[in-house]
């Protein structure tokens, strides 16, 4: 029974070690000071007091609190635990990057920060996640993100990427994931770890999937066509806003000629691609091919005839069901000069 015993708690004391050497490891040498006696509780005490302490190293080199060497010996008078007197050491690196990396530092030494941006190209059953990164010297870090239906349980986890810091420790990555269910709102946090291990967090943002239905009975798409700047002989700039309210996937783009009426004739077409130009009379180039939300929008014309009147408007194009639709702003106009 005697030995039982202290067999037992021996096993749990070299588990202990060996969670210290293969889960932690970064040149560990192993553990106790030399202890002599020959009464069985003491000794099963003391071996226990020994698997505490060594319990305690772990979760020190958790939170970046610890020693770079820990040693043991331990020597049982009279009746040997495990044959005599026994000493070891185990001499590993951390994982995937090894203790003779000059950018090896300490536990959360990295303060990487992130900065959860706002999700993109939400459809039915699939959205692009975003976020800005802040490698804080790091030569590098791997990027995911977290998601579920649930703020408190992120429980998915996208793929990983390997993020270099080639100088400018600012930078950003993406991840499109797939197969979500249509109309439903989840939650997402991005997450990076640098080679000291410590992963960061950004801040949990949230998006809601499209509903997958044939029709949406919100609100139209509203158009503002707006001004012009910096007109000359030959190019001007135009701008103005898109805002899809319930819709989403909208083409933006701009019309402009040198007739009102054809300019008008045009926007009383279903789709961008009916709408048919002619050079130098009737032009149209696209400024954005799928708008969700709001949007300001600018447009450079080139190629114009100097001391000319054009005609200008702002479009998008959109789907309501099973139909192509087109909404329009008010056609406005400026002259180049001469």
């Amino acid at each position: 029974m005697k030995n039982y015993i202290i067999n037992t708690v021996v096993v749990g004391l070299v588990a202990v070690l060996a969670v210290v050497s293969i889960a932690y490891p970064n040149n560990v040498v192993a553990a106790i000071t030399t202890y002599t006696t020959n009464d069985q509780a003491e000794l099963v005490a003391y071996l226990q007091k020994v698997v505490a302490n060594l319990e305690a190293q772990v979760e020190a080199r958790k939170r970046g609190d610890y020693s770079n060497t820990v040693s043991y010996h331990i020597f049982v008078n009279g009746s040997s635990v495990t044959g005599g007197e026994t000493t070891g050491s185990s001499n590993v690196s951390d994982s995937g990057y090894g203790t003779t990396n000059p950018d090896l530092k300490k536990r959360g030494s990295y303060d990487i920060e992130l900065s959860t941006l706002s999700a993109n190209n939400i459809k039915n059953d699939e959205v692009t996640l975003r976020t800005n990164i802040d490698l804080d010297g790091a030569p590098k870090a791997v990027g995911y993100f977290e998601y579920g239906t649930s703020r408190s349980n992120l429980k998915y986890k996208t793929k990983t990427l390997n993020i270099i810091n080639t100088g400018d420790d600012t930078r950003s990555f993406k991840i499109t994931i797939d197969n979500l269910d249509d109309d439903k709102t989840y939650y997402f946090r991005s997450v990076a770890y640098g080679p000291d291990g410590y992963k960061q967090y950004g801040k949990i943002l949230s998006f809601t999937t499209d509903d997958d239905s044939q029709s949406n009975n919100g609100d139209e798409p509203e158009v503002d066509t707006e001004g012009y700047d910096k007109v000359k002989s030959t190019t001007a700039y135009v701008y103005g806003q898109v805002d899809m309210n319930d819709y989403r996937n909208g083409t933006v783009f701009f019309i402009f000629g040198l007739d009102d009426d054809d300019v008008e004739d045009a926007t009383d077409e279903d789709t961008y691609n009916d709408i048919k130009t002619e050079r130098n009379e009737l032009m149209k180039f696209i400024v954005d091919n799928d708008l969700d939300g709001k949007k300001d929008y600018y447009g450079r014309l080139y190629r114009l005839i100097e001391d000319t009147r054009y005609y200008y408007t702002l479009c998008v194009e959109y789907e309501d069901g099973d139909k192509e639709k087109l909404e329009c702003g008010s056609i406005k106009n400026f002259r180049t000069d001469d």
